[in-house]
């Protein structure tokens, strides 16, 4: 697993902080990988905040990715990131080429309506969105190139992605449609678009008080796809939404967590210190903040960069 502290776009207006820390986390294994930062304000159009991504032999063409979102839109918050007229600042992202901003369907962006706590290859994302807000809902992207994919009674629904096993737990009910991507078209007057079927899912949960839990396993981990979901609806979990959206779980790996909007994720028994947060914190990459050195490691080897002396010392460990 790597840690990895990194920064907000900037801004200029409504913040109380030029750069706000971004807290990533990103857990790979052969047949999947799970990425994530703590959510909220980050970018104001193309933030991804968290996903689980399956290997495929090629990914060309392919969807193989699994994620929640709320699709926040504010002309507050563009402006704090922009210097435009606030009238014109949502209608002209369309014809800027980013179509989806203002649409209740999208898929990209942040919120800072959105909570997100990674432990492994568990995710648990959690809204609370305030009266009046634009498009009041969760959506949740499930891809075309699923398999064996299906609702169970439990409240969780299960899929394959190449050989990992999924498992999604929408916290508030929910429906299903289809997702409408957008198809650009030749023009000679700025952009257009027509939307299209691509063949994915979109699950919209219309509900401000909300919630997604996430885990991922390989499929070598389980005699078959039926013990991985037995395994799941097998986990201790209790949930609530008022007052605001709390879980209680222990993960695939043993893990007891607790995450509450608003609060300081608790693992184990002990809060989450973001504080501690390294620049680079894992097995290939380590920095303490400020130090101005990383450590590059591979096995027995490592390179050091210290931008303090401009020196590289290399060095094999014992």
């Amino acid at each position: 697993m790597q840690r990895d502290l990194k920064r907000s776009r900037r801004r200029w207006r409504y913040s109380d902080l030029l750069l706000a820390p971004i807290y990533k986390t990103s857990y790979m294994r052969r047949d999947y990988a799970v990425g994530s930062f703590q959510g909220g304000r980050a970018d104001p159009i193309q933030t991804h905040v968290w996903d689980v991504t399956w290997a495929v032999p090629d990914p060309r063409g392919k969807h193989p990715t699994l994620f929640s979102n709320h699709p926040y839109s504010s002309p507050d918050d563009m402006q704090g990131s922009f210097t435009a007229y606030p009238e014109a600042m949502i209608p002209n992202l369309a014809a800027e080429g980013k179509p989806s901003y203002d649409e209740p369907d999208k898929i990209l962006g942040a919120s800072p309506y959105e909570q997100v706590f990674q432990d492994r290859d568990t995710v648990v994302a959690l809204y609370n969105i305030p009266p009046g807000i634009r498009h009041p809902q969760v959506n949740g992207f499930f891809s075309r190139d699923l398999v064996d994919f299906a609702e169970d009674k439990s409240g969780w629904i299960f899929a394959r992605g190449g050989r990992a096993y999924l498992a999604y737990r929408p916290l508030a009910p929910y429906g299903l449609t289809p997702f409408r991507g957008y198809h650009q078209l030749s023009s000679t007057a700025g952009y257009k678009w027509e939307r299209t079927v691509t063949g994915d899912t979109l699950l919209q949960s219309p509900h401000v008080k909300n919630g997604t839990i996430v885990q991922a396993a390989s499929e070598d981990e389980f005699r078959d796809f039926a013990a991985f979901k037995a395994a799941i609806i097998a986990l201790p979990l209790t949930f609530s939404l008022e007052p605001v959206p709390t879980v209680k779980l222990r993960t695939l790996r043993g893990r007891e967590i607790v995450v509450t909007y608003g609060q300081a994720p608790v693992v184990d028994g002990s809060p989450l210190d973001y504080a501690k947060w390294k620049l680079f914190e894992g097995p290939y990459l380590n920095a303490e903040k400020g130090s101005r050195q990383l450590t590059i490691s591979h096995g027995r080897l490592q390179r050091v960069l210290d931008f303090n002396t401009l020196t590289i010392t290399d060095r094999v460990l014992p």
